[in-house]
């Protein structure tokens, strides 16, 4: 036993319990202090094997330790039962990790049907988990305590830098549990990869310290549930070795696997934190604003929030100057540029603005990005998957999920245009006029054939991929646009003689979607209203 483990047990029991004394006696000796007589020591005692089989083969379901701590109150008339008995606690003590102290302490509640349930029922239904009234955050880490010590709900799976240990322990347990019912040594398929990356991912964020620090931060825990949060954690850190154990096995000597397993992953998780740790503030400002998109009360107190996300989004685009449609997309796939476009987007819809939120949106819609480390674990993985298909059963029939963060704002009636400007003017309200050259124009018609390299995932999770695209001839096309009204921050790529493309709104109002140099689109200078 660990010292921070023992230490936080050591101050939430109940100081001078006589029950806490109870250790080193002998396994079964009769009579405990807390025996009922609420049910047959005899039946719980046949009981355990079905009840261990029923719960997977685990020893530490509640049905089953239920019934080993009633199994503890065999007399000596009942000496045919006391060595299977026996047996059955001792392995409960070796998956518990719990002291003979605690175990007997542990078992006095479970004997006592009505103390142990009158202590955690109290807490709780206390326990406030309202995703209504709570923070994406507080939410999160209030349903995983729940979940974990109470066994209801089924946790938030919230996902960013600031998960509680709690909520790490509940996901690493959860997916370590079901992997390993689930095991096999072909277990190679695309999905359970992703699944495996995603399990590595979390369980290398568990941390003891934090976690019992979390458990004696809880006002009013009952000492039930302190033991049993005990039992959690090493329940979960057992279950982790063995899966990364199985995990080192399959991958040993296949580099693909264990690329998609354990490399890949990893680099993702160092980036995100590397990128996150350059600008935190507004990422993490972010973050509140995209994990609570339900959550009018914060939604309203991010009023005025889009001019932070567009200079920073504006800088990332000078820096990079993206000279091509694929750059700017690329670009729009890392995680910083793609949480920042998606909260502009929200930004400019909270303030009313839904037509500039649909141009930055439509910029993102589907990108394959991360909102959070683990996502990103799971992406990286997913990339490395389908960029190494033929090597990996099932890859190149991949259908995944939404994506999280697909926004479709209305902009209202509006038409898409385009054409060589003519000229730029300022006029009054910090706007400019636009006008457009009457031209007749060779487009020209492109031979696309698809890559291996995600581009985006669709409405339906269908993913997108990018498209190699070659020259295959020219068509003749009139161009006659009407002049138009831009925004004078939107307008810094709006040159004479540059063409395009732009969404005009009923009142003649636009916004530049794309700017070329040319009509032959050999060079991009400006996106939704960027330029560089």
């Amino acid at each position: 036993m660990t010292s921070s483990s023992y230490s936080w047990l050591k101050r939430v029991a109940p100081l001078g319990a006589a029950l806490s004394m109870l250790c080193g006696g002998a396994t079964l000796a009769a009579p405990k202090p807390w025996c009922a007589p609420n049910r047959s020591p005899i039946t719980a005692t046949m009981s355990i094997k079905t009840d261990v089989k029923n719960s997977g083969g685990s020893y530490l379901a509640p049905v089953v330790v239920s019934s080993i701590a009633h199994a503890q109150c065999l007399d000596a008339s009942d000496a045919k039962y006391k060595e299977e008995a026996a047996q059955h606690r001792a392995a409960f003590v070796a998956a518990s990790g719990l002291t003979d102290a605690e175990v007997e302490e542990l078992f006095a509640f479970e004997a006592d049907s009505n103390g142990q349930d009158k202590l955690p029922r109290k807490f709780c239904n206390e326990l406030e988990v309202d995703p209504q009234k709570q923070s994406a955050k507080t939410y999160g880490a209030r349903s995983a305590l729940q979940t974990l010590l109470c066994e209801r709900g089924s946790g938030s799976g919230y996902d960013w830098m600031d998960t509680t240990a709690v909520e790490d322990v509940l996901a690493a347990k959860s997916c370590a549990t079901s992997l390993l019912r689930d095991w096999s040594d072909k277990s190679r398929t695309a999905y359970t990869l992703i699944d495996f990356a995603h399990c590595e991912a979390v369980g290398q964020r568990l941390n003891e310290e934090r976690y019992f620090k979390e458990l004696a931060a809880e006002p009013e825990l009952p000492r039930y549930l302190a033991i049993w949060g005990k039992i959690h954690w090493n329940d979960t850190v057992a279950k982790r070795a063995e899966l990364h154990k199985r995990l080192e096995k399959l991958t040993a000597d296949d580099p693909t696997l264990k690329a998609v397993v354990f490399d890949e992953p990893a680099k993702a998780i160092a980036e995100f934190k590397a990128q996150h740790a350059k600008n935190s503030a507004l990422l993490d400002k972010s973050a509140e604003l995209l994990l609570n998109l339900k959550n009018k009360k914060i939604q309203a107190k991010a009023t005025g929030c889009s001019e932070g996300f567009r200079a920073e989004l504006a800088k990332l685009f000078a820096e990079r100057k993206p000279t091509t449609e694929d750059a700017v997309k690329d670009l729009l796939n890392e995680m910083t540029p793609f949480l920042f476009a998606n909260s502009l987007a929200v930004c400019e819809s909270i303030d009313e603005k839904d037509p500039n939120a649909f141009v930055i949106a439509k910029e993102v819609q589907g990108t394959v990005a991360a909102t959070g480390p683990l996502e990103a674990a799971r992406w990286a993985a997913l990339h490395y998957i389908v960029e190494h298909s033929k090597e990996i059963d099932g890859a190149e029939d991949m259908r995944m999920p939404r994506p999280r963060l697909n926004f479709d704002f209305r902009s209202g009636p509006a038409e898409q245009e385009k054409g060589t400007i003519a000229s730029v003017k300022k006029e009054s309200g910090g706007m400019v006029k636009v006008t457009f050259k009457k031209e007749k124009l060779k487009e020209p018609v492109w031979d696309c054939k698809e890559t291996n390299k995600i581009d985006r995932i669709d409405a339906q999770g269908n993913l997108v991929y990018r498209q190699d695209c070659k020259f295959k001839a020219w068509q003749t096309v009139v161009i006659e646009v009407n002049p138009v009204t831009v925004e004078e921050r939107f307008a810094s790529a709006l040159k004479k003689g540059r063409y395009a493309e732009i969404i005009s709104f009923r009142d003649r109002t636009a916004m530049p979607v794309r700017v070329f140099d040319t009509p032959k689109r050999g060079k991009l200078f400006g996106v939704a209203g960027f330029g560089w």
